[in-house]
């Protein structure tokens, strides 16, 4: 009689413990960071962000030698479906891509760098407002 109360305990304990596990599947983000002539590029640091429940994680890793990054969220700040945005930057070169966290092995990330350098605003101001300068200083001799 013994057996039988310990071995429904048992399966009352393995019930409740069953119903009360979650499933923990990490979230893995992966692609491969290029630039404009398809080439890999190492060392861009890369910023991924998971939007998981209204509540946006970034995680930063570094690009591989060949150009390849991958992060890996733990399950309850990224899971399947959420939105993910990635962005790299190296040097003068940045680049972004978004998508939704997928279960597939193709499913990853490229991301193209390109040169966003801003020219100074400044100089080229700077230049014209002397130029204007001399040009009135000119014909105002002149008169």
């Amino acid at each position: 009689m013994k057996s039988i109360y310990i071995a429904i305990i048992a399966v009352i304990a393995i019930a409740v413990f069953a119903t009360n596990a979650k499933a923990t599947v990490p979230a893995a983000v992966s692609g491969y960071i290029y630039n404009t002539n398809n080439a890999g590029v190492s060392g861009a640091t890369v910023d991924v962000t998971c939007d998981h429940s209204n509540v946006n994680t970034t995680l930063q890793t570094i690009s591989d030698v060949d150009g390849s990054y991958l992060q890996i969220f733990d399950s309850d700040k990224c899971a399947f479906g959420d939105l993910v945005s990635v962005n790299a930057q190296k040097g003068n070169l940045a680049g972004s891509n978004d998508g939704a966290v997928c279960t597939a092995q193709d499913c990853s990330f490229p991301v193209a760098l390109v040169d966003v350098t801003v020219p100074e605003f400044g100089v080229l101001a700077g230049a014209i407002a002397l130029i204007g300068t001399i040009a009135v200083l000119v014909f105002m001799r002149r008169q």
